[in-house]
């Protein structure tokens, strides 16, 4: 039987170097996710429903409500939408404190606000299943 290799994470400031690649994100999205966030709570049921009938044909900016510094960090977010839920589970796993799972959590949540703002209604099954798979 051949014994169990353990891989040993590098360290930054006396934390590993996963945990502070997931706080930097999770600081990176805190603009965009409040910018849509606010953009959420404006829409309504009707409004939702225009757009995405407004949205078939036709090519639009999904940022456009968004400050040039939020367009940026948006950006950056998107790149890693699908290793922030990880990283969520990641810190929740490793017992860290709850304010570093609600960094991450912003970023893993910050795509289907935006996706939501557009009418789009795949992100939020999408992110379901990302998260179910985690799990």
């Amino acid at each position: 039987m051949e014994a169990i290799r353990y891989v040993r994470i590098p360290r930054l400031g006396g934390h590993d170097l996963v945990f502070v690649s997931f706080v930097i994100l999770g600081i990176i999205s805190i603009i965009p996710f409040f910018e849509n966030l606010m953009q959420v709570l404006k829409l309504s049921g009707r409004s939702m429903a225009e757009i995405y009938f407004d949205r078939q044909g036709t090519v639009i900016d999904t940022r456009a409500h968004m400050s040039s510094l939020g367009k940026f960090l948006n950006g950056i977010t998107t790149w890693f939408q699908y290793i922030l839920p990880i990283g969520v589970f990641y810190l929740i796993q490793q017992k860290k404190r709850w304010y570093w799972v609600v960094l991450a959590a912003f970023g893993a949540v910050n795509p289907v606000l935006l996706d939501m703002l557009f009418g789009g209604r795949g992100a939020l099954f999408q992110s379901f299943c990302v998260f179910f798979l985690i799990i």
